[in-house]
């Protein structure tokens, strides 16, 4: 994403990261099935093959879309991806700039809310299906049909949607969507808890997550430079992303103990509402880094 987000222009991100996405929404819906019809043909240790060339079509990608940018590419900036100057610094950059500038620390508190709400809505969505369904075949096919039609709607979502959402609201109003809807569910969670709840609560999250709020997330990368994107992104899709979720399996699950769904539900509602403010204000922060960049160029 760091690589796509150098290549392309902003206006380029906001209409083709939506699109680009699908093809990963497209891959998580085919390859399941591709998998199961072509193990017991060819053995296990086939496919591995068939991931190598996948991968490296890929790796045929990345220089065709490098041959593009050559050619559009004016030439005159020293930042795109074409440049052969080291972009510099120390180890612990990333770090560093996620927490003494407040947008990266808002994108960074923004993961740590998704990944706090993500692990509630799946831990009582696990239950729930646990304590409705019997057989741990039932199961498996509950949870099947329920992931193989959120990818297929995270697909259309990301092809037709997020790009039009983007243009018409700007990326903090779609940004926000996901946290307006997480905190209506969480409060029709703790009124009236059952399995239409926790399916529509669990499956609407990824679905909005991936249509909407993940390709909204890497444009914000869009308007800051090299150096802050590839280490600030770094850090916080790995560190902070991986830290948040552990950090909440732990604390949700003790919380749990304590005040019950009802109250573990009720917390979550102002961790959702606050996550909407932070994603409003993330998104007039990118509308000013970008106004400053365009009449930084402009200038020159």
């Amino acid at each position: 994403w760091s690589f796509m987000a150098d290549i392309y222009s902003k206006q380029q991100s906001r209409r083709l990261f939506g699109f680009i996405s699908s093809g990963g929404s497209a891959g998580a819906i085919i390859a399941p099935l591709a998998t199961g019809l072509l193990v017991t043909r060819i053995g296990f240790e086939n496919l591995f093959l068939i991931s190598a060339v996948l991968l490296l079509i890929g790796v045929v990608c990345i220089y065709k879309l490098r041959k593009w940018v050559r050619i559009q590419s004016s030439g005159d900036s020293a930042d795109d991806v074409e440049s052969n100057a080291a972009i510099g610094g120390g180890a612990l950059d990333g770090i560093k700039l996620a927490f003494s500038r407040a947008y990266f620390g808002n994108i960074a508190l923004m993961q740590v809310c998704a990944s706090i709400l993500g692990f509630v809505a799946y831990a009582y969505y696990i239950d729930v299906i646990g304590q409705t369904f019997e057989g741990t075949d039932k199961r498996t096919q509950i949870f099947g049909l329920v992931d193989f039609v959120t990818n297929a709607a995270v697909f259309f979502g990301q092809l037709l949607l997020v790009k039009h959402a983007v243009a018409k609201a700007g990326i903090g109003r779609t940004l926000a969507i996901l946290p307006i809807f997480s905190a209506i569910g969480f409060l029709m969670l703790a009124v009236a808890p059952g399995l239409a709840v926790a399916i529509g609560l669990y499956a609407g999250r990824r679905v909005f997550a991936f249509s909407f709020t993940k390709p909204s997330t890497d444009m914000l990368y869009g308007v800051v430079t090299p150096n802050e994107k590839y280490k600030v992104k770094s850090f916080i899709d790995t560190a902070i992303y991986r830290a948040g979720d552990s950090a909440s399996a732990f604390a949700i699950n003790y919380l749990r103990t304590i005040i019950g769904l009802f109250g573990t539900a009720i917390v979550c509602i102002p961790i959702a509402v606050a996550w909407a403010l932070m994603a409003l204000w993330t998104g007039r922060e990118y509308r000013r880094l970008d106004a400053a960049g365009v009449t930084e160029r402009m200038n020159k």
